[in-house]
């Protein structure tokens, strides 16, 4: 099954879900976790041939905000969706014949909020991923850059370069190494779409 990630900018309009959905489907995109959805509160809507999960703001605001998509065939496996937890962070449980797959998606504060207020975001989402059982996959912009040194974490950072090794990459991969999980880096902004994508698999 193909997943991936990709910062949106803006769904905040349901002209732009065709063109998504279009997108999704030429890349054979079976799960798509989706950052800055500008969409408030949660709900969902399907539209060519992909149903759209979301969780927003609760103040109406159109910033900020997380999505989930699936394939319409993958709708009967879609056994739980928890969109209310904030603007920053939703749950999506699959059911498939090896066990549950819980997908995570997430938009992390950037760099330049306050440092209470990214650690807040790693609280809630430590809190959230002890809640799913195993085989959970978090996705999404970690407003993070991880660096080039791969010396303690080649167990879950991909060999490949990611800028420089800030703060917030330093509690990305924290809470990733104690996870378990890989750390894909996107392409450079000028590849193709398909090639914005990050692809993760946890152990």
């Amino acid at each position: 099954m193909r997943v991936g990630m990709w910062n949106v900018l803006t769904l905040s309009e349901n002209t732009h879900l065709p063109l998504l959905s279009g997108e999704l489907g030429r890349l054979r995109i079976a799960v798509a976790a989706l950052s800055e959805v500008c969409r408030p509160g949660s709900s969902q809507i399907s539209v060519g041939e992909y149903t759209y999960f979301w969780s927003g703001r609760s103040d109406g605001r159109h910033t900020k905000g997380v999505a989930v998509a699936v394939p319409d065939w993958l709708l009967p496996m879609v056994s739980d969706v928890i969109p209310d937890v904030n603007e920053h962070i939703m749950r999506l449980r699959l059911r498939h014949s090896l066990g549950v797959l819980s997908v995570v998606s997430v938009y992390a504060p950037t760099t330049i909020s306050d440092v209470s207020v990214r650690e807040a975001f790693y609280s809630q989402l430590h809190s959230v991923m002890d809640e799913c059982p195993g085989g959970d996959t978090p996705l999404g912009d970690f407003s993070a850059t991880t660096g080039t040194d791969r010396i303690g974490y080649k167990d879950c950072i991909s060999p490949h370069r990611s800028g420089s090794h800030g703060e917030s990459g330093s509690v990305l991969l924290e809470r990733s190494g104690s996870a378990s999980c890989w750390i894909l880096v996107p392409a450079p902004r000028a590849a193709p779409l398909d090639l914005v994508f990050q692809y993760w698999s946890c152990g």
